[in-house]
């Protein structure tokens, strides 16, 4: 597998939004039902959406591709001062566990030069993606929302110094 990973572009956001509908359905149709992930990904994943976070400062909103086709996506951007909050990575259903995931990851990483600690909030019933992120290092800090569903498990890590300033830092807005 040939993966390149590059900055997202507005020509990327009609498949950046049919991958993230596809991976929504997959992954939590059995947690909040079709119809409410339906509803969220037309809100959340919306172009308009998309394009908000193609221009915000302090981000990197970066897919993988295999074989000239979107296979993942990530968006990062610092909330706090040296924290990065990992606001979406998803890899198509079919092309899990081949590294994109991994990959995306540290390619987000990478950017973030002035960081120290990277966050996610994670669905506490996203089994797949809590082993994900725990097989990288990250450790729950604590269960951010008590509403049943969704019920957010707040993981963070710092920040390796190796993975700082390697990479793609160069599309990282200032």
């Amino acid at each position: 597998m040939s993966l390149a990973i590059r900055p997202a572009t507005d020509d990327d956001l009609e498949a950046l939004r049919v991958l993230l509908r596809e991976t929504w359905h997959a992954t939590y149709d059995d947690i909040y039902g079709p119809e409410d992930v339906e509803r969220l990904t037309s809100d959340w994943h919306s172009i308009e959406a998309m394009e908000q976070r193609l221009s915000r400062l302090h981000s990197r909103f970066l897919v993988g591709e295999v074989a000239g086709e979107i296979a993942g996506m990530a968006f990062a951007a610092v909330e706090e001062p040296r924290i990065v909050f990992l606001h979406q990575l998803y890899v198509l259903p079919e092309r899990q566990g081949e590294g994109i995931g991994s990959a995306l990851l540290h390619a987000v990483e990478s950017g973030f030069t002035d960081a120290d600690r990277i966050r996610i909030d994670v669905e506490a019933a996203n089994r797949a993606a809590i082993g994900f992120y725990e097989r990288h290092g990250f450790v729950t800090e604590g269960l951010e929302a008590e509403t049943s569903p969704p019920r957010i498990i707040r993981m963070e890590r710092a920040i390796e110094p190796a993975r700082a300033g390697d990479g793609l830092s160069d599309d990282v807005a200032p």
